[in-house]
């Protein structure tokens, strides 16, 4: 699982690549029925981010989100693509 957070500051990163553990919810508001989830990560000690602009650029030999969401990547191939933006250590690819 990649991780693409927007920060306060209008600031896009995408994390490196950890295995899912565990997703978890609890109730937030029990009035209005909003739920909140948590998905713990097994992440590389050393990862590096990567600019949401890096990536995209990165990507564009595949089809990427145009967005940052929530959803799985169901091809395997591309999936191994998206995976080979970084090392199996965490740091980010550069060749």
């Amino acid at each position: 699982m990649i991780q693409i957070v927007t920060y306060k500051d209008n600031s896009v990163l995408v994390y490196a690549p950890g295995q899912l553990l565990v997703v978890d919810h609890y109730v937030r508001d029990s009035e209005r029925g909003k739920e909140r989830w948590v998905f713990h990560l097994e992440i590389p000690k050393r990862g590096e981010t990567m600019p949401w602009k890096e990536f995209r650029r990165a990507a564009k030999s595949f089809p990427a989100p145009t967005k940052p969401r929530t959803k799985p990547i169901r091809d395997i191939q591309l999936a191994d693509e998206v995976l080979g933006l970084w090392t199996p250590g965490g740091r980010v690819s550069r060749g």
